[in-house]
């Protein structure tokens, strides 16, 4: 590997839009279950539930400046992280929209015989081992970690996230 990874132990990658991207298709329909399943969790029709996220969405941007993530405005809304976490585990479908990848395959199992390996996920940890799964990541490269939310008590990009992923290494 040489003198340029002298020094580095372990290589973390992202999922989605990293080891594989993501379809226009997928994101949409995942986005839309998750939206369809928050309604359910609050007692709403979809119909209802839609005009009221992007409306709360709006006001948080307004408040904090900045791009407002799905997630923070399902919690304003009153969607918990625990229900947030099981709706998300039904609306996104890996194996129905990701195929494998032999040459990503091959090159995690490169990196893997001379790095630690982990993926870090926004999405809840059981998506993304789906996700590893359906491109063929697990079965190479078995005992590459991944972290979510759910264990490092943060997302991506909150500094928290990254340096939970690195105490756990």
């Amino acid at each position: 590997m040489g003198s340029v990874t002298e020094g580095i132990v372990g290589v973390v990658s992202d999922i989605d839009n990293t080891v594989y991207c993501r379809s226009p298709e997928y994101f949409a329909a995942g986005s839309r279950r998750e939206l369809e399943g928050c309604a359910s969790v609050l007692g709403l029709a979809f119909g209802k539930f839609e005009p009221m996220f992007k409306s709360k969405q709006g006001e948080i941007a307004a408040r904090t400046g900045r791009k407002v993530t799905v997630t923070e405005t399902v919690y304003e809304l009153g969607v918990t992280p625990e229900q947030w976490s099981d709706l998300r585990c039904v609306a996104w479908q890996p194996e129905k929209w990701i195929s494998s990848d032999r040459e990503i395959c091959q090159l995690l199992v490169e990196l893997s015989q001379h790095f630690v390996l982990a993926f870090g996920t926004n999405s809840p940890i059981e998506i993304g081992k789906r996700t590893l799964q359906a491109i063929g990541i697990a079965e190479v490269v078995p005992q590459a970690t991944v972290f979510g939310p759910e264990i490092l008590g943060a997302s991506k990009p909150n500094p928290a996230f990254h340096a939970g992923i690195a105490a756990r290494l």
